[in-house]
């Protein structure tokens, strides 16, 4: 971080305030890996599966929704 620093012509303020953004991201990026590494939807077996739950693989459902399932029916006609 020394040359850094330089470049940027920052004070002990300023270095003192980028170390400490500097941590606050190592704290982010260790939070993010570790959600990512216990989410189900990550795991290589949900991934090759296609999908996280077995509701997301039936399409969408509810109010709204019918167009989207006329949508896929026709295209699937068509094959």
């Amino acid at each position: 971080m020394p040359l850094l620093y330089e470049d940027f012509g920052l004070d002990e303020e300023g270095r003192a305030a980028f170390g400490a953004y500097l941590g606050e991201l190592e704290d982010w990026l260790a939070g993010i890996l570790n959600w990512h590494r216990n989410v189900r939807r990550y795991r290589a077996e949900d991934v090759r599966s296609g999908a996280g739950t077995p509701l997301l693989r039936h399409g969408p459902k509810g109010l709204g929704t019918s167009a989207a399932r006329v949508v896929e029916l026709l295209g699937s006609a068509s094959r």
